[in-house]
C-alpha cells in the first residue's frame, strides 16, 4: 500500500512538471490577444488576471524545482501572495464585465492587505507558525517537496477572504447574467469556472479531503482557465459590441437596431428589429444577419454604421426603418441617433469625461469627440449640459 502511495505521490509531481511548460506557452499566447483584437483592451482586469496566472505558474514551478529550503519557502510565500490576490483580480474583472463597482475599485488596495500579510508571514513562518503548521521538507525522488500539517490563523484568514470574494463575484455575475441575452449565459459560466476550478482544487488540497492528493495544482488550474476564458471571449466576439451598457433608448426606439460582430452574426437587437424580422429575439441571436436583411430589404431602408477600432472593423450597427420614413423627417426635438451616439449620451448622463467614456466603451477619445460632433449637429445643441438634460427628458417621455 505504501508503495502505491509513493508512486501516486511521485506521479503528481511529474505530472505538474510536464504540463506546466505547455500551459505556460498557452498563457503567453493569451497575453498577445489585445494586439490582434483592439476591443479586448477594454477588459483590463481580465488581462491582469492572466498576468497573475502567468507569474503564479512560474513561481510555483521553480518552487518545486529548487532544492534550497530557504528559497523554496520564499517562493511558497510568494505563491500565497498570488493565491490570495487572484480572487480580487477575478472580482474586479467580473465588475468590469458587468460594468459595475466603480466605487469599489477605488478601494482596491484594501483587498491586497491580507495577501501581503500572508506573504510576509510565510517568509517569517519559522518565528511564529502563523501561516503554516508543521512545516517540513521531504524528498520525492530527486525533488524536494514542502509539506505542512495545517494552516495557522493568517492562512485561514487569507482563505476566508479568497472564498468570500469568490461568492461576491458569483452573486454579481449571476445577477448580471439574468439581465443579458440567453446566448451569453455560456460566457458567464466560463467566467465562473475561471475562478471556481482553481479555488476548489486549492480547497480540496488544504482540507485534505482526498488523502492521496499531495501536490497543489492551483497554479496550472488557474492558468488553464485563464487561457480557456480568454479564448472564449475572442471566439464568441464578446467584446464591447454586446457587453457595453444598453442605452435606455435602445429598446424604446421606433426603428430597428441590430448589432453584429465582425463575422456578421447578430450579437444584439431591439424589439423593433425583432418585430420587423418576424422572429423572436431569442431565435435571432447568433444568426447570420445578411440573409435576414436581404429578406426584408425590399420593404425596409437599411443604414449601416461600422464599429471601427484601430483602423479595423470590429462589428456593425444596422438601423432598419420603413421605406419613406426617413424622408418624412422626424421633429427637431426627436433626433435620430445611432447606437454609438446613444451610448456616448448614456455615459454623458453619468457625468463622465471624454477620456472616461472612451475607456468604458473601449474606443479612442477622438471617436468619442466624433460621436459628440454628430450629436450636436443632429440636435442643434451646443453644450454638454443641455444635451444631457434634453436626452434624459426624451427618455423619460
Amino acid at each position: 500500500m505504501r508503495e502505491i502511495s509513493a508512486i501516486s505521490y511521485m506521479a503528481q509531481y511529474y505530472f505538474f512538471l510536464v504540463i506546466t511548460p505547455i500551459i505556460f506557452l498557452g498563457i503567453l499566447l493569451t497575453l498577445t490577444l489585445p494586439h490582434f483584437a483592439p476591443l479586448f483592451q477594454r477588459f483590463k482586469w481580465l488581462r491582469r488576471y492572466n498576468y497573475l496566472a502567468l507569474f503564479f505558474l512560474i513561481t510555483n514551478y521553480f518552487e518545486l524545482l529548487t532544492k534550497d529550503h530557504t528559497l523554496k519557502q520564499t517562493l511558497a510565500a510568494i505563491d500565497y501572495l498570488f493565491i490570495g490576490s487572484s480572487p480580487s483580480f477575478w472580482l474586479f474583472a467580473t465588475l468590469e464585465f458587468a460594468d459595475q463597482g466603480q466605487k469599489l475599485r477605488r478601494r482596491l488596495p484594501l483587498f491586497f492587505i491580507i495577501p501581503v500579510i500572508s506573504c510576509v508571514a510565510g517568509l517569517t513562518n519559522g518565528l511564529h507558525g502563523m501561516l503554516w503548521l508543521g512545516l517540513r521538507f521531504e524528498a520525492v525522488d530527486w525533488l524536494i517537496a514542502m509539506r505542512v500539517d495545517g494552516y495557522g490563523p493568517i492562512g485561514m484568514l487569507m482563505f476566508a477572504q479568497a472564498y468570500s470574494l469568490m461568492v461576491i463575484g458569483v452573486w454579481i455575475l449571476v445577477r448580471h447574467a439574468a439581465l443579458i441575452n440567453r446566448i451569453y449565459y455560456g460566457q458567464s459560466i466560463l467566467i465562473l469556472s475561471g475562478i471556481i476550478l482553481p479555488l476548489m482544487i486549492n480547497l480540496f488540497f488544504i482540507t485534505k479531503i482526498i488523502p492521496w492528493w499531495h501536490k497543489d495544482l492551483s497554479a496550472p488550474a488557474m492558468a488553464v482557465n485563464a487561457i480557456f476564458l480568454t479564448a472564449s471571449f475572442r471566439r464568441n466576439q464578446l467584446i464591447l459590441l454586446v457587453m457595453a451598457p444598453r442605452p435606455a433608448s435602445f429598446d424604446r426606439a421606433d426603428f430597428g437596431i441590430i448589432v453584429t460582430d465582425s463575422a456578421g452574426l447578430i450579437a444584439d437587437l431591439n424589439h423593433a428589429a425583432s418585430r420587423m424580422l418576424g422572429e423572436s429575439e431569442k431565435h435571432l441571436l447568433g444568426l447570420p444577419s445578411e440573409p435576414l436583411i436581404e429578406r426584408i430589404s425590399r420593404h425596409k431602408e437599411i443604414s449601416r454604421f461600422p464599429v471601427v477600432q484601430e483602423g479595423k472593423i470590429e462589428g456593425w450597427t444596422l438601423e432598419l426603418r420603413e421605406r419613406g420614413s426617413i424622408a418624412k423627417s422626424a421633429p427637431a426635438d426627436t433626433p435620430v441617433l445611432t447606437l454609438g451616439e446613444l451610448r456616448v449620451v448614456d455615459w454623458l448622463s453619468k457625468n463622465k469625461s471624454n477620456k472616461e467614456i472612451a475607456d468604458q466603451l473601449g474606443v479612442s477619445v477622438s471617436t468619442v469627440k466624433f460621436h459628440l460632433s454628430n450629436i450636436f449637429k443632429k440636435t442643434e445643441i451646443t453644450s454638454r449640459a443641455e444635451l444631457v438634460m434634453r436626452m434624459t427628458n426624451s427618455n423619460r417621455d
